[in-house]
C-alpha cells in the first residue's frame, strides 16, 4: 500500500514540476481567468440590475466564485493529455494506470491550487458569505463529492486521451466548452433546452450549481438537497464506468500493439 502511496506521489510532483518548468501554463491561466473576469466584469457595469437579475447576482461574484470550484476540480485535459502521450509508448513503458491517473490528477490539483485561492479570495471581498452551520457542512460535504466527480471525469478523459493525439488546442476547446455547459459563462437555465441535457449529465454543472447557491445564496436549478444527492448517486456510477471505460480503451492498444524484441 505504501509503495502505490510514493508512486502516486512521485508521478504527482513530476508533473507538478513540469508544470512549474513552463511558464506558457501559468500565462495560459491568467489569460483564461483574466478574460472571463473581464467579461463577468463587463457585464455587470452595462448591464447593471438586469444582469444581477439573470444571473442571480453580480456577474462578476457569479464568475469568480464558478471558476474558483471549476478551476480546483476541472483536471480532465490533465488527464486526457498524459495518456494521450503514454499511448504513444504504452508497451515499452508499463505503468499501473489508475496510479498514473491519481498522481497526474494530484499534480495538476496542487497545479491548481494557487488560482483557486486567488478566486476564493476575490470572491470573499467581493461578497463575503453569511453561512449557518448546515451550510458549511454541505460545502465540506459538496467540496469532498467534487473531488471524487472530478477523479470520475478524469477517468473519462483519460480513455479519450488514449485515442486522440496530444493537441492542445483539442483540449482547450473541451475547456471553453465546458466552462458553457456547466454554467459558469451563463447560467444553466439559458442554454436551450436539447443542450441544457448535456449540463445535466456533466457533474461539474451540479457541484458548481450547489456551491454557488450556497455561497451566494442564488436561485439553484433544483434544491440544494437534491443536488447534494445527484452527486452522493451519480459519482460511484461515474467512477465505476470511467473506470471500465479506461480499462477497455487500454485493451484494445494492446490487443493490436505488436512489440519487437
Amino acid at each position: 500500500m505504501m509503495n502505490k502511496i510514493n508512486r502516486v506521489l512521485i508521478i504527482a510532483k513530476t508533473q507538478y514540476t513540469n508544470y512549474l518548468r513552463y511558464p506558457e501554463n501559468s500565462l495560459g491561466y491568467v489569460i483564461y481567468i483574466g478574460t472571463i473576469l473581464f467579461m463577468g466584469l463587463s457585464l455587470q457595469l452595462v448591464g447593471g440590475s438586469n444582469a444581477e437579475i439573470i444571473f442571480g447576482a453580480k456577474p462578476l461574484v457569479y464568475y469568480t466564485i464558478s471558476l474558483f470550484l471549476f478551476t480546483l476540480i476541472g483536471n480532465q485535459n490533465s488527464s486526457a493529455l498524459a495518456f494521450s502521450i503514454w499511448r504513444l509508448d504504452i508497451l515499452s513503458k508499463p505503468l499501473d494506470p489508475e496510479l498514473f491517473l491519481l498522481g497526474n490528477y494530484l499534480g495538476s490539483l496542487l497545479s491548481n491550487i494557487p488560482p483557486s485561492i486567488f478566486l476564493l479570495i476575490l470572491s470573499l471581498i467581493i461578497a463575503f458569505p453569511s453561512l449557518t452551520t448546515s451550510e458549511i457542512a454541505f460545502l465540506v460535504i459538496l467540496f469532498l463529492l467534487s473531488i471524487l466527480a472530478s477523479i470520475a471525469v478524469s477517468y473519462f478523459f483519460a480513455g479519450i486521451g488514449l485515442t486522440t493525439t496530444p493537441q492542445g488546442y483539442l483540449y482547450t476547446s473541451i475547456t471553453l466548452l465546458l466552462t458553457i455547459f456547466v454554467g459558469i459563462i451563463i447560467p444553466v437555465s439559458m442554454i436551450p433546452f436539447p443542450l441544457k441535457l448535456i449540463s445535466y449529465f456533466i457533474p461539474y454543472t451540479w457541484a458548481i450549481d450547489c456551491f454557488r447557491g450556497l455561497f451566494l445564496k442564488t436561485q439553484t436549478i433544483l434544491p440544494i438537497e437534491s443536488e447534494i444527492l445527484i452527486l452522493l448517486i451519480s459519482t460511484p456510477i461515474m467512477l465505476l464506468v470511467g473506470r471500465f471505460y479506461l480499462f477497455y480503451k487500454l485493451n484494445v492498444i494492446r490487443s493490436k500493439k505488436v512489440v519487437i524484441r
